[in-house]
């Protein structure tokens, strides 16, 4: 005799999927709240109320789902880490050339920024010297400026890595903020990894070689080529 399937049992486990499915759902609507409001106002004026009102919920659920504000920033925070940290892990699997992987990590951050204005406005507020972001992004940074100095293949005067560094991420700060306010368009890319080459002592002609293959990677990727 064949036992018959437990109907309750199956509804529990499909209820429990939709239970999960909803909570993640509304986790990625507070995140995409708090990094609109971070975008407009800034770390300070993200407040539990700007945040809920932005996502059309009540506070109560921020609570709920992210134990408070401070979390949900840290949530916008880690996935910023993520988008520009998938994009350097990315560079350093596709090439060994330290220069084009700075390249492609700048050409990742502009086109993920053209893509979508919240997260640019949010990158350049959230990178501020004192900010979490600001140290996350400077070790991932540090590491493709150290293998490039050990190597030669960077011009960085001894003891000078770290001002580097610095203002690699200035730079990504500086152009995040003016393609979300439409200041910058898709033909500056190239000019923004040129310059980012430049900073690491790439003389011109490398630099925009390096430049234009980090376009043509990111271009095959976004259309399914690689």
């Amino acid at each position: 005799m064949v036992e018959s399937s437990d109907p309750y049992k199956e509804v529990g486990g499909k209820e429990a999927s939709q239970y999960a499915g909803k909570r993640q759902r509304t986790r990625r609507r507070l995140l995409a709240a708090a990094t609109a409001v971070v975008a407009e106002d800034g770390i300070d004026g993200a407040t539990i109320g700007a945040i809920a009102a932005k996502a059309g919920m009540v506070p109560g659920t921020i609570y709920h789902h992210f134990g408070g504000r401070d979390a949900l920033i840290g949530g916008v925070i880690d996935e910023t880490v993520q988008v520009v940290g998938d994009g350097m892990r990315q560079a350093r699997n596709a090439v060994d050339d330290p220069a084009v992987r700075i390249a492609l990590a700048g050409v990742g951050l502009f086109d993920r920024a053209m893509a979508d204005r919240d997260f640019a406005r949010a990158f350049g507020r959230l990178l501020d010297p004192t900010s979490g972001l600001r140290q996350l992004l400077g070790d991932q940074v540090a590491e493709v400026v150290t293998v490039g100095s050990e190597s030669r293949r960077f011009a960085i005067p001894a003891g000078i890595e770290s001002i580097a560094v610095d203002a690699l991420l200035a730079i990504a700060s500086a152009a995040a903020l003016r393609v979300a306010a439409g200041e910058l368009n898709v033909e500056a890319r190239q000019s923004v990894a040129e310059m980012m080459l430049a900073v690491v002592g790439i003389e011109r002609g490398e630099a925009e070689q390096a430049a234009k293959e980090a376009c043509a990677m990111m271009d095959a990727v976004a259309s399914g080529k690689q």
